[in-house]
């Protein structure tokens, strides 16, 4: 038997629980001397960008009585979580009638002059809520960048993702 409804506070809770899982997940990342980036000091900008940031639309979330774990909410998003020693994961996640999936990311980042980039990048992915994960896969294009700008508005800060037309809000956690 299944209970399920909005609430928001339960989906924050399941996309922190799959944050946390894949900070664990990245700990094993190194730039080749066996310390990944973290004997580098962040720019001004670098800080200003750690932590989870978050675009989501979503409601619900499932909880079921017989495991006892909520599975994951109705909707979309994607939630990026930028550690100070040098790595990231993201999570992005798709859920509906006409598909199930959920993809775990995991690289190195740095920022210079309003571009992200994401090095050493890995996924792994999900279609049936979470059950069952692929193995961790290097991405064909295992670098990528990202334009974007800080800001802050009604909801919060936020950084824009600038590579989309009209740009993509990810608002601090």
């Amino acid at each position: 038997m299944t209970k399920s409804g909005f609430n928001l506070r339960k989906v924050a809770t399941i996309i922190a629980c799959l944050v946390v899982t894949t900070i664990f997940a990245s700990c094993d990342q190194t730039n080749g001397d066996g310390n990944g980036e973290r004997g580098r000091t962040l720019t001004a900008d670098e800080q200003k960008l750690v932590g989870d940031w978050g675009m989501v639309n979503a409601s619900g979330g499932v909880y079921d009585i017989k495991t006892g774990q909520y599975l994951f909410p109705q909707g979309y998003g994607i939630v990026y979580y930028f550690v100070k020693d040098g790595t990231f994961n993201q999570i992005l996640f798709n859920n509906s009638s006409i598909s199930k999936y959920a993809q775990f990311s995991k690289g190195l980042w740095s920022a210079s002059n309003g571009t992200v980039s994401m090095t050493k990048r890995e996924y792994q992915s999900s279609s049936d809520d979470g059950k069952t994960w692929t193995k961790w896969t290097p991405y064909p294009e295992p670098n990528a960048t990202m334009k974007y700008r800080h800001g802050t508005d009604e909801k919060g800060a936020y950084f824009e993702d600038m590579d989309y037309e009209g740009g993509v809000k990810f608002y601090k956690w």
